[in-house]
């Protein structure tokens, strides 16, 4: 981008995007088409991702409850696939696996890429991405998210990241 980087971290999703809002940070590496307030603007997703289904490896007594991230996985979705179980939102993707894995909820619906990398990285052994959920989450993607001003900014990265995937495509061959 030929721009010099900050890396700042925010105590939750709906704090990095306020800021992102006020002008406080240019962009947000993952984006979730999910966020209320004023519409976001949203690159090119530079990871694919898909909706899976975690659970216990050893389920003993049921809750009722799916556990998912209120800013990944709409409730309407979770209750057309899973009519017999009651949602249950949590604010991030460790604290939902953390109530399966404890037996607070069920199971846990959400993307593929967190949710792999949280349950191997944090030996949550307890747990196995059992399946893809029914549906995938229209408009959850891993995207850069700039505000309705950064139009400029938003073209730079598509630029780049259409070049890093042809660059790709180009070592595969």
């Amino acid at each position: 981008l030929k721009r010099p980087r900050e890396w700042k971290t925010f105590h939750d999703r709906a704090a990095m995007i306020d800021a992102l809002r006020r002008h406080e940070i240019d962009a947000a590496t993952s984006a979730t088409g999910n966020d209320s307030g004023p519409a976001l603007l949203y690159s090119r997703p530079y990871v694919v991702t898909k909706q899976v289904f975690v659970e216990r490896r050893v389920a003993d007594t049921h809750t009722g409850r799916i556990a998912y991230v209120g800013q990944q996985t709409s409730v309407q979705r979770l209750r057309q696939a899973y009519p017999v179980l009651y949602p249950l939102g949590y604010a991030d993707t460790l604290s939902a696996l953390l109530a399966v894995s404890q037996g607070d909820a069920d199971a846990f619906v959400g993307d593929l890429v967190t949710a792999g990398y949280t349950v191997d990285h944090l030996d949550l052994i307890n747990l196995t991405l059992s399946g893809f959920a029914p549906f995938d989450e229209a408009g959850y993607s891993f995207a850069f998210a700039a505000d309705a001003q950064g139009e400029q900014l938003r073209q730079r990265v598509d630029c780049l990241l259409y070049t890093s995937d042809a660059a790709d495509d180009l070592t595969r061959v």
